[in-house]
C-alpha cells in the first residue's frame, strides 16, 4: 500500500540504486509447485541468514537443505526441520518468507526437475550476521548471486 504513494520514476530510481523493494508473490497451484523439490547444500558463509539462535561455530559448518510441499506451501527444511517458506515471484524465482526482499532464491529447472539452485542478495550489508538480526549497518554488498550445490535430484514427490 505505501509503495502506492510514491510516483512509479522514484520507485524505479530506488530501484536503480540497489533498494529492493517487496513484490506481491503470484499465485501458484499445488500441481506447479510440485514441480520444485529438491535438495542442496548452503555453505556456512550464508546460514546467519537463515538460522537464528545457533552458535555460529555449528552455522559455519553448512548445512542440507530441501524444498518440500508442505500443507499446499513450497516449504524449505534446514537439516530436516522445517526453517521458511517460499513465495512464488516469477517463474523460478521464489522470495524466502520473513528475510528481506533482496534474498531470492532461483529453482531452475530442466525436463521438470530442479538441476540449479541459486541464493541472490540485494542491497544487504557484508555483515549477513547481523543483517539476521535486524542490524544494518557496514556497507551494503553489491548484487550477488551464488550457486548452491545440488545433494541430489528429486522427482515430483507430491504434498505431505
Amino acid at each position: 500500500f505505501v509503495l502506492s504513494l510514491f510516483p512509479a520514476d522514484f520507485i524505479e530510481r530506488r530501484r536503480a540504486e540497489g533498494m529492493s523493494i517487496t513484490t506481491d508473490p503470484l499465485p501458484a497451484s499445488e500441481a506447479e509447485l510440485r514441480q520444485f523439490p529438491c535438495d542442496f547444500r548452503i555453505p556456512g558463509e550464508f546460514m546467519p541468514m537463515f538460522v537464528i539462535g545457533k552458535p555460529l561455530t555449528s552455522l559455519a559448518k553448512g548445512a542440507e537443505a530441501s524444498v518440500r510441499l508442505i500443507d499446499g506451501k513450497l516449504t524449505v527444511l534446514i537439516d530436516g526441520a522445517p526453517a521458511f517458506r517460499l513465495e512464488r515471484l516469477e517463474n523460478e524465482t521464489f522470495g524466502i518468507s520473513g528475510l528481506p526482499p533482496g534474498m531470492k532464491l532461483e529453482l531452475r529447472r530442466d525436463n521438470h526437475v530442479v538441476k540449479q539452485v541459486f541464493l541472490h542478495m540485494k542491497g544487504l550489508p557484508k555483515d549477513l550476521y547481523s543483517a539476521r538480526l535486524g542490524i544494518f549497518r557496514g556497507p551494503l554488498m553489491p548484487e550477488h548471486s551464488v550457486s548452491l550445490p545440488i545433494v541430489s535430484q528429486v522427482a515430483n514427490v507430491g504434498s505431505f
